[in-house]
């Protein structure tokens, strides 16, 4: 089984002019500058989930996958913006 987490910027999906005339109207002139540099450079802390990864791993909940005989598992692989998950798929592992 394979979860992909796609951590796009929302910044992707929204109009940022659009965005920061409400902003304005609406009386946060003076915190568009910080509200910017979150939609458009967000922080991701992703410590929490590999650290859970790994203990799951040494008690034997969850198992990563072999891409050939004598190969290392891999339980995770992580990109610029994207992560993905490997494990058997059970629904004891789904969970």
């Amino acid at each position: 089984m394979t979860l992909k987490l796609d951590m796009r910027k929302a910044s992707i999906r929204i109009e940022w002019c659009f965005l920061e005339s409400m902003l304005q109207k609406v009386g946060f002139a003076d915190k568009v500058g910080s509200i910017d540099s979150q939609v458009c450079f967000p922080r991701l802390d992703t410590r929490w989930s590999l650290g859970a990864t790994k203990k799951y791993e040494r008690r034997g909940w969850i198992h990563g996958c072999k891409v050939a005989n004598g190969a290392p598992k891999i339980s995770r692989m992580l990109f610029t913006d994207d992560s993905y998950l490997y494990y058997k798929a059970t629904v004891q592992e789904a969970l």
